[in-house]
């Protein structure tokens, strides 16, 4: 699917895929869909669609908390590619592409397999794949980061 989007730089209309990266908080009684996002960011326990934006759920407890709601697994309804970035202190990492991605307690799988795990003492995220520490972990839509 794609959809006409006006280039500012350049003054040209272009092609570009639509951002498919709805990103589902799920509890029984109530699952809520938000997005669709380019992008996600995980920075410790706090979610925000790009750097410096305002947050989309934080984790607290076992739960999401999104405006307030509680939420025990968070889905990405897209295939992603997953990138660790320590803030300027070494060169990100970059895993994927994963048809699945989800978080449950503190804990993100890729293709039902575990992933990373978000230590709360310190707010950052051990990555399995890469056997380091990472304060933000960014989950991108594959359509979306092919392009950029």
């Amino acid at each position: 699917m794609q959809q006409p989007f006006r280039a500012l730089r350049y003054g040209v209309r272009s092609q570009r895929p639509v951002s498919v990266l709805n990103v589902s908080f799920l509890h029984p009684a109530s699952p809520k869909v938000i997005g669709p996002y380019a992008s996600i960011r995980f920075e410790g326990e706090t979610v925000r669609e790009r750097l410096g934006g305002p947050p989309v759920a934080t984790h607290q407890g076992r739960m999401w908390d999104v405006h307030g709601a509680l939420y025990s697994r968070l889905e990405c309804s897209s295939r992603v590619i997953v990138r660790f970035e320590s803030m300027g202190q070494a060169a990100p990492r970059q895993f994927g592409p994963y048809d699945k991605f989800s978080c449950v307690d503190g804990v993100a799988y890729v293709d039902e397999r575990v992933f990373a795990v978000l230590d709360r003492d310190v707010r950052d995220w051990f990555s399995y794949d890469s056997g380091q520490r990472w304060p933000v972990m960014v989950v991108i839509d594959v359509e979306r980061q092919s392009t950029e």
